[in-house]
């Protein structure tokens, strides 16, 4: 009796032993969420979160503004959902064979490695872009598990035949497969600002810029040099420099509508022999190029049309396929993102 008692409590002694060490094991790792019994620690996530806005803050964005606070929530929202749908290709290709392996993440770590010149340069770009080899490792794995996973759900779905190929290409021709015309002009610009505008950078009355866009049509009466006056005395800052190259669709409703109307006006190569009132002030306009519009034909956007229509047929199957894979998971976020 007491030996079985002895040997009980050897049993619960070494039971809760063991308990202890696997609540040591977990102690202090918080969960960001819980896919099918797979973790994502907050230490990932987080990771996940800075590298993310460490990209959008290298593009400018403030999110210490409110519009950058509100930004940063949608990103968590978006970070997690990512890490989740990860993590649920990740299983659903080592249940269909497909899953990568070390070779296949080795190789691509090379390739990477092989757009830079030295092992420094490679260590500091992701140093740059808050970037861990591990993390690396574990994007390149998780992207080649979803590209073999696509590949071999997508493998029966249907190809697009002619027919539906040729009704995109009627439907699309005029928004996807034609240019407008374009009208390439050059213009000198005299600001008019009466009313002592600080957007603009003269005081000048519409006389005294109307006289002095005369006097350029006067020294190109001359034989002066368009391109050159241009440089030296236009005030559009955004196109002198060029020589006043200005080009646009008339079509398309942007440019002043005085400016459209006296440049379609003109030949090819010809100049306004009066001075043109915008809203901008007073302009010398010349025609250098009228560039028709033109429509693609059908036999050269074929192919890429029906790769195109085929690829989105595949990538609609992939997302279905995966929305059903995910409403089936047992996915358990313990973070408020």
């Amino acid at each position: 009796m007491n030996l079985r008692i002895k040997k009980f409590g050897i049993i619960a002694i070494g039971c809760m032993m063991l308990l202890i060490a696997v609540v040591g094991c977990n102690a202090g790792k918080e969960l960001a969420a819980e896919v099918n019994g797979e973790e994502i620690t907050m230490e990932e996530y987080n990771e996940r979160v800075a590298s993310v806005k460490g990209s959008y803050e290298s593009m400018g964005v403030d999110f210490e503004s409110e519009q950058g606070k509100e930004m940063e929530e949608t990103l968590k929202q978006n970070v997690l959902d990512d890490m989740i749908d990860q993590v649920l290709i990740r299983q659903q290709a080592e249940e269909e064979g497909v899953e990568p392996t070390e070779e296949d993440v080795n190789k691509r770590i090379e390739e990477v490695k092989g757009r830079f010149e030295t092992e420094e340069q490679y260590q500091q770009a992701l140093k740059d872009n808050e970037v861990s080899e591990e993390q690396l490792r574990d994007d390149i794995y998780s992207e080649t598990a979803t590209n073999n996973l696509f590949e071999k759900v997508t493998a029966d779905v249907k190809e697009i035949d002619e027919k539906q190929v040729e009704e995109y290409y009627q439907q699309n021709k005029e928004s996807e497969y034609s240019s407008p015309k374009q009208l390439k002009t050059r213009h000198i610009l005299f600001f008019v600002n009466e009313e002592d505008r600080e957007d603009i950078p003269v005081k000048r009355s519409d006389e005294e810029a109307k006289s002095l866009a005369q006097e350029v049509i006067d020294q190109l009466n001359q034989g002066v040099d368009f391109a050159e006056l241009a440089k030296e005395k236009s005030e559009d800052t955004g196109t002198k420099d060029n020589g006043g190259l200005f080009a646009f669709e008339p079509a398309a409703g942007r440019t002043d509508p005085q400016f459209a109307v006296a440049a379609e006006a003109l030949a090819e190569g010809e100049y306004t022999s009066e001075p043109v009132r915008s809203q901008f002030g007073y302009h010398v306009i010349k025609l250098e190029e009228v560039i028709p519009a033109e429509t693609q034909p059908y036999s050269e956007v074929k192919e890429n049309i029906q790769e195109k229509l085929n690829q989105e047929a595949k990538t609609k199957h992939f997302t279905s396929y995966i929305k059903e894979i995910r409403e089936k998971a047992d996915i358990k976020k313990h973070t408020n993102a």
